[in-house]
């Protein structure tokens, strides 16, 4: 399934000149050169992370920091907001918010989250209805340029970490992940809550 993100302006200041191609800090130029590089070194990040894991107070900080850390050998923009709007065409039309709203967003989004104490003592029943909110407020959000969808999830982890739960991402289909996600954007829980409910223990 094609993630690529376009660009509601003309050319995307994130991208070299007339190219769909990200500026990186390796040069790549090529665009599926430009992917595998970029999925070999956060796999190994993400990796690292099931045995040290970024913790915080699931804040904006929080958030970036785990962008930062994922995308920082290989982008200048790891763990800075987005400063352009961006969509996406597949799985089903999406335009993310504007990017002048992500930071007011994310600021009542965790607030919110705050009053609900970050879902401790909730049953697992709960937490992953409720989570499963926040799941699909980050991704409509789409804070990053690139990479929100690791981001969003390993966030999503510590969250579960925090709550005593674990949960591994490997057990579910990337299709499938991306479907939930999407339709969690669009207030329809029920398949997130299937998958979370599979992979959380």
């Amino acid at each position: 399934m094609k993630e690529d993100y376009g660009s509601s302006t003309t050319n995307s200041i994130y991208c070299y000149a007339d190219s769909s191609v990200l500026k990186n800090k390796l040069n790549i130029k090529d665009y599926d050169k430009l992917k595998k590089v970029e999925k070999e070194l956060t796999f190994m990040k993400i990796d690292a992370l099931y045995e040290r894991p970024i913790t915080g107070t699931f804040n904006i900080t929080h958030l970036k920091k785990i962008h930062k850390y994922l995308f920082e050998d290989i982008y200048d923009f790891a763990g800075n907001l987005r400063i352009e709007d961006i969509e996406k065409t597949e799985p089903v039309y999406t335009k993310f918010i504007n990017h002048n709203d992500i930071k007011n967003f994310l600021i009542i989004l965790f607030k919110n989250l705050e009053k609900e104490n970050y879902l401790i003592d909730y049953s697992k029943e709960d937490f992953i209805k409720r989570s499963s909110y926040y799941l699909g407020e980050l991704n409509y959000i789409h804070p990053f340029r690139e990479g929100n969808g690791r981001v969003i999830r390993e966030f999503y982890r510590n969250l579960a970490l925090f709550n005593g739960y674990r949960i591994n991402w490997w057990f579910i289909s990337k299709d499938n992940l991306i479907n939930s996600f999407v339709n969690a954007t669009f207030k329809e829980y029920d398949s997130l809550n299937t998958i979370l409910n599979r992979i959380i223990y």
